[in-house]
């Protein structure tokens, strides 16, 4: 008997401009997982992809970033980064 809530929210941009283009994808998914004998686990994960071209050159990059926070049922806190 656990419960998750998950929520996902998707951005995507797109700009050009006279020195260049500028394409990025950032997505965030946060979690909320309530298990039977009342912990919980609440993950925050955030991906950041882009791509840029302008008259310096190309760059990629992505950037992921995940946080878990464990509530356990005698209230103390474990947090990972």
């Amino acid at each position: 008997g656990s419960t998750v809530l998950p929520l996902q929210s998707t951005v995507a941009s797109h700009t050009t401009a006279l020195d260049g283009i500028a394409d990025s994808i950032s997505s965030m998914e946060d979690t909320i997982d309530s298990k039977a004998d009342g912990s919980t686990v609440s993950t925050l994960q955030t991906t950041v992809a882009s791509h840029t071209t302008s008259l310096a050159g190309i760059e990629d990059s992505i950037e992921s970033l995940e946080s878990d926070i464990e509530t356990k049922a005698d209230g103390s806190t474990v947090s990972t980064l």
